[in-house]
């Protein structure tokens, strides 16, 4: 019957994930030793085992009848064959990949559930224009919002905690694409009752007033450390707080100074909660996630052409 999953349906998915999934991992696993040329750089990234990555590269070369790498001091070095093969089982992947996606939507009872990480305020996020326009869409997704940080961006969605969000600074794996958002600078605040005595005081004397800071692996803390680190000054850090917003408010009750991004500095500006006095020399980017195996999926998609709408973005992906 149109527009029902049927039981052969069903049953031509499961088929089509379990004969074929084994030998689509040993070209996932070749294609990542390709890239890295590194058995443990591949293993990092796969999340997979050292072992596990030599045993199944083992099992295709003798499937295949030849060498795909030939070991070298310096890392894994393809064959001239395995050359060949590198296109070869990257097309096969790829369209590997979209088939199973294809059969997967063919559920048309499917909760089009995702999972979406949100790293900073809400009104940054525009989370409730996006909501909006995600009802309005003509078939919306099901999603849960879950409050997640930065620094722990790949972990989450590796773990699958969430299936794509939004993250500050840059991060580097072959398993994640991203989109930029907007683009940031980072200023230096303090409390409204300190401005006439910090405004004007040199990086050297405001290294010497208390800092509140972001946690160690947030992009805000890397980039502060950096431009205190390039002036030849150590600030005076007091605490360590992942939460910006309450980070403003200690700002406000005179605990000390921080470097915020700009939106959220301004906004908590207006509300009289803390004074702007300068920005340092970094931006901050704010970026949206997703695995790159998911990058075609109807909720992935969707989400992306929601976001283009709200950020006026290209409409490239």
């Amino acid at each position: 019957m149109d527009g029902v999953q049927s039981t052969d349906q069903i049953g031509l998915i499961h088929f089509i994930y379990e004969v074929y999934t084994l030998e689509i991992n040993q070209l996932k696993i070749f294609l990542a030793i390709a890239r890295s040329g590194n058995l443990t750089r591949a293993s990092e990234q796969l999340f997979i085992s050292q072992p596990a990555v030599s045993s199944q590269l083992k099992l295709l070369e003798e499937d295949l009848g030849f060498q795909l790498f030939l070991r070298t001091s310096k890392g894994m070095k393809l064959t001239e064959k395995g050359r060949i093969m590198l296109d070869e089982a990257q097309s096969i992947v790829e369209l590997f990949d979209k088939m199973l996606l294809n059969a997967k939507s063919l559920n048309t009872n499917s909760n089009n559930h995702l999972n979406i990480g949100l790293n900073t305020d809400n009104e940054i996020l525009q989370i409730e224009r996006f909501i909006k326009l995600s009802i309005d869409s003509n078939n919306p997704i099901n999603f849960r919002l879950i409050q997640t940080r930065s620094e722990d961006f790949i972990r989450d969605i590796t773990s699958n905690t969430i299936d794509a969000g939004f993250f500050y600074g840059e991060i580097k794996s072959n398993q994640i694409d991203y989109i930029q958002l907007a683009s940031y600078s980072l200023n230096i605040v303090c409390p409204p009752s300190w401005r006439s005595e910090v405004q004007y005081l040199s990086v050297e004397k405001l290294a010497k007033l208390p800092w509140i800071w972001t946690t160690e692996g947030c992009p805000f803390s890397k980039s502060a450390t950096d431009f205190f680190k390039a002036k030849g000054f150590k600030p005076k850090k007091i605490m360590y707080i992942d939460d910006e917003t309450l980070i403003g408010k200690l700002v406000n009750s005179e605990i000390g100074c921080s470097i915020l991004a700009s939106p959220i500095a301004k906004k908590l500006q207006k509300e009289n909660s803390l004074e702007i006095i300068d920005s340092i020399e970094a931006e901050i980017c704010l970026n949206f996630g997703y695995l790159i195996e998911k990058k075609n999926t109807y909720e992935i998609t969707n989400v992306i052409n929601i976001l283009n709408e709200i950020c006026n973005l290209p409409t490239k992906h």
